[in-house]
């Protein structure tokens, strides 16, 4: 788990400026999130931060299927203890684009290398339509 880090020196990170207008690497919906970002990225068994054994945030994101989509919506929206993960509607004041947006390397997500522009525009455009399921 390179990169992955179990101490979070900034607690409350400022909502960010986000460009809603952007051109998204992919259609914003949260199935294309789930399988385009957060499965190949971000919970990779047995290497990433967010696989079962990682749990990053206390956030395990690995998926066996379709059927584990609705329970992790609902943990996406769930407060993260340091604020709403995903604040549907508000992409700027949800701590999962605070922390892809972030320039402090302690807490940028992912760790090591942002996610290009593209791909952090569908996140933003989802989260910025609803977030819905």
């Amino acid at each position: 788990m390179l990169g992955c880090s179990t101490d979070d020196p900034i607690s409350e990170l400022p909502c960010v400026t986000v460009d809603t207008e952007c051109d998204p690497q992919y259609v914003p919906t949260f199935d294309n999130f789930v399988v385009n970002t957060l499965t190949t990225k971000c919970a990779v068994p047995g290497g990433a931060c967010h696989s079962t054994a990682g749990a990053q945030g206390d956030l395990p994101l690995e998926v066996a299927d379709e059927t584990d989509y609705d329970a992790l919506h609902a943990t996406l929206l769930e407060d993260a203890g340091r604020g709403a993960r995903i604040i549907p509607s508000d992409p700027g004041c949800s701590l999962l684009v605070k922390r892809l947006e972030a320039e402090d390397h302690n807490a940028a997500m992912p760790p090591g290398a942002p996610l290009k522009q593209e791909e952090r525009c569908a996140i933003i455009q989802w989260i910025s339509a609803g977030a819905k399921r």
